[in-house]
Order: structure tokens, then sequence, then C-alpha cells
């Protein structure tokens, strides 16, 4: 029998709610959420050029495109798929066009995938989660990061969305000695 001077513990009630120094910083939360956002309309593209690869519609280009975990790993697929097709402009914008997908998606990790916290100088500073690429060092660096950062990684996001777009455009609805054959 539980004594009288014991407090039932209950999680969720009893405990005070736990802040992070984002939830006081709402340029940078908001820059981040953006980002979150304009990642996963990109996504989206991403997932239509993967329809466009196969020629199967949405619905299924999507059921294949959540049985990967990885993006760099979606994105490799991509890269793969357009490096056996036959040569023709579009299929070279299209490899520029997905290695900056590659890039922005380090880049959207590295926010992604961090503790936000307030440095000693009272500025907002990135530490990473995940391990560096070099297995000699142990930690990434820190890194300082403004809500001006952030939101100039939003447009390069946003610029790559448009320019994907365009793409997936013209070679749906271009001449048929435009779109992407497979090579036999």
């Amino acid at each position: 029998m539980p004594s009288e001077d014991k407090k039932e513990i209950i999680l969720g009630k009893n405990a005070e709610r736990f802040s992070i120094p984002l939830d006081n910083l709402p340029a940078h939360a908001t820059a981040l959420g953006r980002l979150l956002g304009h990642w996963a309309m990109l996504e989206s593209l991403l997932m239509g050029t993967l329809g466009l690869a196969l020629r199967i519609d949405h619905k299924f280009a999507r059921v294949l495109w959540q049985e990967f975990i990885s993006t760099r790993g979606k994105i490799t697929l991509l890269q793969r798929l357009n490096h056996t097709m036959g040569d023709n402009e579009l299929k070279d914008e299209l490899t520029q066009i997905l290695q900056r997908a590659q890039e922005l998606n380090a880049v959207r990790n590295g926010y992604i995938h961090a503790l936000w916290v307030i440095n000693s100088d009272h500025q907002v500073q990135r530490q990473s989660n995940a391990a560096p690429g070099d297995y000699k060092k142990v930690f990434r660096d820190s890194e300082i990061v403004t809500a001006t950062d952030i939101e100039n990684d939003v447009e390069k996001i946003a610029t790559l969305s448009g320019d994907l777009l365009f793409w997936q455009r013209r070679i749906s609805g271009g001449p048929p000695g435009m779109r992407l054959q497979p090579v036999e």
C-alpha cells in the first residue's frame, strides 16, 4: 500500500514542459519551418521525376519512393535511372538538377539533425548530431547560424524546385525527340 506522503506519478502531468532555444527564436523557427515545407515540395517533385522515368503515375511513384528511407538513396536512384537514358539536353539538365538535390539534401540534414543552442555570446549555434565523415574526428564543428542563413538555403531549395518543375513540364510535354528514352 503506498504511503500517504508519496505522490502518484503520472507521465505527462507531473513534469514541467521541456523547452528548447528555438521556442524563443521565432525567426529561426519560422525559417526552419519554411525549409521543411519547401523540402517537402521538392521531394514531391523528385517523386514525380521517378514516375516520369519509370512511366508510372504519381500514386505508384509515391509507393516506390516511400520504400526508401534515405533521401540520399532516393536521389541516387534517380541519378542511376537518368544515367541509363539516351543522351540529350534534358538528360544533362536532370544530371545537374539531381546533383544540386544531393547537395541541398546534405544542407537540409545539417539543419534537421542538429541540436540548436545559444552560445555564451548569445548567438544561435547549430551542433550536428551526425558523425563527421572523417572517422578521425569525433564531432562535427558547431556553426553560428542566423535566420537569414536558413532563408538563403530555403531560396536555393525553392529555386531547385522551380527548375525541376520546369524540366518536368518540358520532358512530359515536349516533342517525342526531346523525351528521355531508355538505352536498349
